[in-house]
């Protein structure tokens, strides 16, 4: 009984939300219909993500009577328990310090300084310039080893200092 009603708020409070932020797409096809667009979108997510995982050689698949299993593989288990970003707790600088990274990748490694990029912005930094990130936050000792990983630690400088104008918003 407690299921069934807070099921129902549940898809009370994302009608509500339907309504406010998609409600042509809720009156023209109704809520099951985007709901279930909703779910063969997160389905197909999860299909690429397991397909890439698979590629790359991280996991292996096996077919079981109903459905599909699947386990790391060496490699994966190494890459998992090399991850250090999981435990990994930086220490907060002093107020008007911040670390940082400035950066230039030649274009020949595009895919090295997207992938730079997005792990500033998974670690919480703020893009000052399209090269320059600032952090309130010391992850140098994580960065060193991810430039090093990554091979751009030729093109990548960190710093530790103040920004006098104009004050960082982080």
């Amino acid at each position: 009984m407690t299921d069934a009603v807070l099921n129902a708020v549940a898809d009370g409070i994302e009608i509500l939300e339907y309504s406010v932020y998609k409600p042509g797409a809720l009156m023209r096809y109704g809520y099951p219909f985007i709901k279930e667009v909703e779910n063969e979108r997160a389905r197909r997510q999860m299909r690429s993500a397991a397909l890439r995982l698979k590629r790359k050689g991280y996991i292996k698949e096996k077919r079981e009577l109903r459905g599909r299993a699947f386990r790391l593989t060496a490699l994966g288990k190494r890459i998992h328990q090399s991850n250090e970003f999981a435990s990994f707790i930086p220490d907060t600088f002093p107020p008007d310090t911040h670390l940082i990274v400035s950066f230039d990748i030649p274009e020949k490694y595009k895919l090295a300084r997207n992938s730079l990029r997005k792990m500033l912005k998974t670690l919480g930094f703020r893009r000052q310039h399209l090269s320059v990130w600032i952090s309130d936050k010391d992850w140098t000792a994580y960065l060193e080893k991810m430039l090093k990983n990554l091979k751009v630690k030729d093109w990548v400088v960190l710093m530790k200092g103040e920004i006098i104008l104009p004050k960082p918003t982080l």
